[in-house]
């Protein structure tokens, strides 16, 4: 009626979905619905009489693979100390070395979605050997490597020296703003609880994230932990992943601050102080090359003389 207020707090409901609109929405379901049906029925002729002894992780685990990306987190600890076939290493994953552990990191990585979580307890060899460069270049470049942690060998019980080592996965266009941390705990004792403390500290650090490159945390003759932002590893062009202090990576920087001399000489700012380092192989080469050319040189005069009186 005219003049009748409207009851304060109450507002029209909004307007039900037409049934036309439903109808439509049923309608494209249903036709999906047919042609998953359809697919399956495909895929099911496909395989009759077929012998498929191989599994395929696309095929096997397509709600997985196919619907969601990937996995949420992989945990593993791979076989070492295997030779695996070059045509999986070199053709399927680019790898440098054949030893089975490398493969199966590489693999891990491959089946995790966007984000997920790489988790393995594995040697320590692939942080520095250049056999393993493609595998670390592999891991800097479509992850963001969280925590490098070396452990007592009696840990696991193996031969090698072991690590727990953590990533996510991202893009290899992501910068890699992360901080890493790196724990140096082989010298703990695993029988009094010593390691279970240490992995429970290292989880509740809150890095510092106002360091420009990096800090260290805790160093004593027990263990150390270190904080490093993940992009300075590219400093050293072995890439390798260090479970040291940030300083180190300035020592190793072989990519900047270059002078081009004979020999190259490197100028790393250490402790507020410049110093000059100089590349040891590159003096032997400068040294050692014009010696081995000389010699070269008189035994092609020598060659020479002989074809003349021969």
């Amino acid at each position: 009626m005219c003049g009748e207020r409207k009851k304060e707090g109450v507002r029209t409901p909004p307007r039900s979905r037409t049934n036309a609109g439903v109808l439509k929405e049923e309608r494209k379901k249903e036709t999906l619905t047919q042609e998953i049906s359809s697919l399956e029925k495909e895929i099911e002729e496909i395989k009759k009489g077929q012998d498929i002894d191989t599994f395929n992780w696309y095929l096997d685990f397509f709600e997985v693979m196919g619907a969601k990306e990937g996995f949420d987190i992989v945990i593993a600890n791979p076989p070492y100390g295997i030779s695996v076939a070059e045509e999986i290493f070199k053709n399927e994953f680019n790898l440098g070395s054949s030893d089975s552990y490398g493969a199966f990191t590489a693999l891990g990585l491959n089946i995790l979605k966007p984000g997920g979580t790489l988790c393995y307890i594995m040697s320590d060899t692939w942080q520095t050997i250049r056999t393993h460069y493609k595998l670390r270049k592999k891991l800097f470049e479509e992850t963001k490597a969280q925590y490098l942690i070396s452990v007592p060998m009696k840990t696991f019980k193996a031969t090698v020296n072991t690590g727990i080592y953590l990533f996510k996965k991202s893009s290899p266009e992501e910068e890699k703003d992360n901080l890493v941390i790196a724990a140096d705990f082989h010298r703990l004792d695993i029988k009094n609880g010593d390691l279970e403390a240490a992995l429970d500290l290292i989880v509740d650090i809150k890095p510092d994230e106002k360091c420009k490159e990096g800090y260290t945390i805790i160093s004593d003759k027990e263990m150390a932990i270190y904080a490093y932002w993940q992009k300075i590893i590219s400093k050293f062009s072995n890439l390798s992943f260090f479970i040291a202090s940030p300083k180190l990576f300035k020592l190793m920087d072989d990519t900047s601050n270059i002078v081009l001399s004979a020999p190259p000489i490197m100028r790393v700012n250490f402790n507020g102080r410049e110093i000059k380092l100089n590349n040891i192989p590159s003096m032997i080469k400068i040294r050692i090359m014009p010696y081995i050319n000389s010699i070269i040189h008189h035994q092609k005069q020598k060659a020479q003389i002989i074809r003349k009186l021969t």
